[in-house]
């Protein structure tokens, strides 16, 4: 199969295309000709600087039986021999069936087994990275589970040491979904300690996440460096390698920053379970919060976590109204 030409039809998140990466560098480790299907955000995340990719960026809205014609029929003209469909909607499988792509191979999820010629149950626990993986293997493909890796570049890593104006930490005080955010008393009394000890903090995350910067900002007593939809993915990718940590819930940003090499502190609830996209290997910790509530978090425990990332920070005194 090193001679065929394979497509990965890919989610449109950013913490897939991380969890992404060890298929994706494995299939090009056979010298095939890999082909990229997935918004232009995350082909510019993965495609750029150094995978040889073919990509085909879709309208992460884009939702029409319009829609999934027009991406079969850029498919079929592409000649691809393989499919490897990551995205487990129905529309990803339905647009590599018509475009006459022999082999395809998903979780048959969504009613989606008619659709493929090769298929499996999706785990649900199972480490996302590895569930890709099972993927290539039903079509003979064996790639090796590796650690996801991102690369930022020498000049992206340069102009993000100068976006960060001096913060060394950062804290994602948004999410995508309200129940992944964690509280804001003790964001806010650990950046206050942080900056005794010297750290200077970040604020990160997209533009929809401003108002949870708002919130964070009002309640803090000392300053921060705001980069909350400041900066595109592949800006963001160059500041966070330079970061001594980041904190925050399970985000696409977070797994962007473990990409690239930062150190993480993850707080995970009980959906989707720490199991499946937690990053267990160093330098990474992941915290389960208590009853899977992220809300229910502690101070304590998250500053246990920070002082294993970064031995130089000090306990300081809390403040009474914050939690213990």
């Amino acid at each position: 199969m090193r001679s065929e030409r394979i497509v990965v039809l890919m989610k449109h998140y950013l913490g897939d295309a991380v969890m992404a990466t060890p298929l994706i560098d494995g299939l090009i480790g056979l010298q095939s000709s890999i082909g990229l299907v997935s918004t232009p955000t995350v082909c510019r995340l993965l495609a750029a600087p150094f995978r040889p990719l073919e990509t085909i960026e879709v309208d992460r809205t884009a939702r029409s039986l319009q829609e999934t014609v027009r991406l079969a029929r850029s498919l079929r003209k592409r000649r691809f021999d393989v499919a490897i469909v990551v995205n487990r909607s129905f529309r990803s499988a339905l647009s590599a069936r018509l475009a006459g792509i022999k082999v395809r191979a998903g979780h048959d999820n969504d009613w989606r087994a008619a659709l493929l010629t090769h298929s499996t149950p999706y785990d649900w626990q199972k480490s996302e990275a590895e569930s890709y993986l099972d993927l290539p293997r039903l079509v003979g493909l064996d790639l090796p589970p590796v650690e996801p890796k991102l690369v930022a570049t020498k000049v992206e890593r340069v102009a993000g040491k100068k976006l960060l104006s001096g913060a060394t930490v950062a804290v994602q005080p948004g999410a995508s979904l309200p129940w992944k955010r964690l509280p804001v008393p003790i964001l806010a009394d650990l950046i206050d300690s942080w900056h005794q000890s010297g750290y200077v903090t970040a604020l990160v995350g997209g533009p929809e996440e401003s108002a949870a910067g708002d919130e964070l900002r009002s309640a803090l007593t000392v300053p921060t460096v705001n980069l909350i939809g400041g900066a595109d993915i592949r800006s963001m990718m160059g500041a966070v390698a330079n970061l001594r940590f980041i904190l925050g819930g399970d985000t696409g940003l977070i797994h962007v920053a473990a990409g690239v090499g930062c150190p993480t502190l993850t707080v995970f609830g009980a959906k989707p379970p720490a199991s499946k996209w937690g990053h267990f290997y160093d330098p990474h910790i992941v915290v389960e919060a208590p009853d899977g509530r992220v809300d229910q978090v502690t101070l304590t425990t998250l500053e246990e976590g920070t002082l294993r990332l970064a031995p130089g920070l000090e306990r300081h005194k809390r403040h009474s109204s914050q939690a213990p």
